[in-house]
């Protein structure tokens, strides 16, 4: 059998399904999304139809779209972690997931997969950008349109995009950290409302904050 574009792209790139265990739902996702009245555009359909199951990358994986997110390296690059399908875990799973942002995407917009932050790249279902991909920036305060950052127009131009990406050191990954009780005392009043995640930064910066970087 030949291999397909989708196919051929994604091997290159170290994707792989996520769990090779059967999934306890065999329902396709494509077909799942169908009855719940998604029109999805042909060519991402094509791709839930060849990879069903959620999958994942074994290297950096990252992608330069239209605009850059507050979450996007200094160089542009958006690093994807994954992508959804059918999968037993459920922040991989694609309808779950559906289900969970329902209220802040309505059915304009179906979250496909995640970027680095737990940002969920979209691909629009409805209206005249039907078939775009964008990013949502979930920390985002203001206009709720304001929060999607263009991207690509289709999904196969998403997959064109994509490649391995090898961070230069002034771009060290923060991959741990430690609070001290300090810091912890400082932080509690601050619980009851949410900041920004440049704002925590900021603040963590100001006040000490103790971090391994990569």
């Amino acid at each position: 059998m030949e291999m397909t574009e989708f196919a051929r792209q994604l091997t290159a790139l170290g994707y792989h399904v996520f769990d090779e265990a059967p999934p306890v739902n065999e329902d396709l996702p494509g077909l799942a999304l169908k009855r719940l009245g998604v029109d999805l555009p042909d060519d991402y359909a094509a791709f839930l139809a060849e990879f069903p199951d959620a999958g994942v990358f074994d290297r950096e994986v990252g992608f330069r779209g239209r605009e850059s997110t507050p979450w996007s390296q200094h160089s542009g690059v958006t690093m994807l972690e994954n992508l959804y399908g059918r999968c037993d875990v459920s922040s991989l799973d694609i309808i779950y997931v559906r289900d969970a942002y329902l209220d802040e995407f309505g059915r304009r917009y179906l979250a496909i997969g995640e970027t680095t932050g737990a940002n969920p790249v979209c691909i629009s279902c409805t209206g005249k950008n039907r078939g775009r991909i964008y990013v949502w920036d979930h920390e985002h305060f203001g206009e709720p349109a304001d929060a999607f950052y263009p991207a690509f127009d289709s999904f196969s131009d998403l997959i064109n995009g994509l490649f391995e990406y090898e961070a230069p050191p002034s771009e060290a990954k923060l991959v741990s950290s430690w609070m001290s009780p300090e810091l912890e005392a400082e932080a509690a009043p601050r619980s009851s409302f949410k900041l920004g995640i440049r704002q925590i930064l900021e603040h963590f910066k100001n006040i000490g904050l103790t971090a391994r970087a990569k």
